[in-house]
């Protein structure tokens, strides 16, 4: 009951006042299954993608944290193949730092810091952490690319059905400067 309340105030917050480049939603009607979307951020080597992230609401949250996952891959020396997140506001303490009074937003605003500020102490995935430490132009073009390959599809959609619809629409306009007809309207 206490898991309900809470995640109804957290999804009305969420929608009413969002952090800027997050959303998060329910999914069919589960209420302990959620989908949150991370901007990347500007000057970051996910900057202009998307990523699509799945949470789980435990039984006992807010006493236990949510469990969070990229659905999307991302090249990160905190997130692993999987999209699993090493980030210390998921675990329970000793070794991580969730408390009750954190919220799904502050948990979402964090890993979306994390993103930019990778832990290069608490790596999940050692080779990428190395490659950030000794060769980071290396690793910023491996992110870029993994950005562009899996997280700005949508993007290029967009901007190739905008393409593919100027100029049928520029004709249109032509067509009806050059119509001498009376415009019909219907009844």
């Amino acid at each position: 009951m206490q898991r309900t309340s809470r995640l109804k105030r957290e999804l009305q917050m969420l929608s009413m006042e969002p952090s800027p480049g997050i959303t998060c939603w329910q999914t069919e009607g589960k209420m302990d299954e959620l989908r949150a979307q991370i901007v990347g951020g500007a000057e970051t080597p996910f900057e202009g993608g998307v990523f699509l992230l799945e949470i789980i609401v435990p039984d006992r949250y807010p006493f236990e944290p949510p469990k969070m996952r990229f659905l999307t891959p991302i090249y990160h020396p905190n997130i692993d193949n999987n999209g699993r997140i090493c980030h210390d506001a998921l675990k329970l303490p000793p070794r991580g730092a969730w408390k009750p009074s954190l919220n799904i937003s502050t948990v979402l605003t964090s890993i979306q810091l994390l993103m930019a500020e990778p832990n290069l102490d608490d790596p999940l995935m050692a080779d990428i952490s190395s490659e950030l430490k000794y060769s980071k132009q290396v690793y910023l073009e491996k992110a870029k690319r993994w950005t562009e390959q899996h997280a700005v599809q949508s993007n290029k959609t967009v901007d190739s059905v905008e393409a593919q619809l100027q100029p049928s629409t520029l004709k249109r306009e032509a067509q009806d400067k050059t119509e001498d007809q009376p415009k019909r309207t219907c009844l």
